[in-house]
């Protein structure tokens, strides 16, 4: 019974807000970018990239992974400090919350208008107020 009830809330969890999350900024001097992946079994990785062309080294990668549950429209993360960082993924994001926003019921327009993602609370402190849209339609 209790696997049953796990498939359940894992079901309509990731039925609800699964998917790729990201934004990219982009100028003469440099590239950002930064992607969520929530996955269906209640996993989520987070990957930073930065290029500044004229800063030693240029690139940068960042990475961070852990587990996520939804309550609502609120986005929970967690990392287990144990099994989920280790020398690639050094970001933890227990403590971390996000507030997924969609199209309202309310508009009957045609337009496709993305879900997306302001984490407003982490202890991250460059990745408190990031937002992210939803990038896999």
């Amino acid at each position: 019974m209790l696997l049953f009830t796990y498939g359940q809330i894992a079901c309509a969890q990731s039925a609800n807000y699964d998917g790729t999350y990201g934004v990219r900024y982009e100028n003469v001097n440099s590239i950002i970018e930064y992607t969520l992946t929530l996955n269906v079994d209640g996993t989520f990785q987070f990957h930073s990239y930065t290029n500044h062309f004229k800063a030693t080294p240029p690139e940068q990668n960042t990475y961070g992974k852990g587990t996520w549950n939804a309550e609502k429209n609120i986005i929970s993360f967690f990392t287990d400090d144990q099994h989920e960082l280790d020398e690639k993924h050094t970001l933890d994001f227990s403590a971390t919350k996000a507030r997924v926003d969609r199209k309202s019921i309310r508009n009957k327009s045609p337009e496709v208008i993305p879900d997306k993602m302001r984490i407003y609370e982490s202890e991250i402190s460059w990745v408190k107020g990031m937002k992210l849209e939803k990038i896999d339609l």
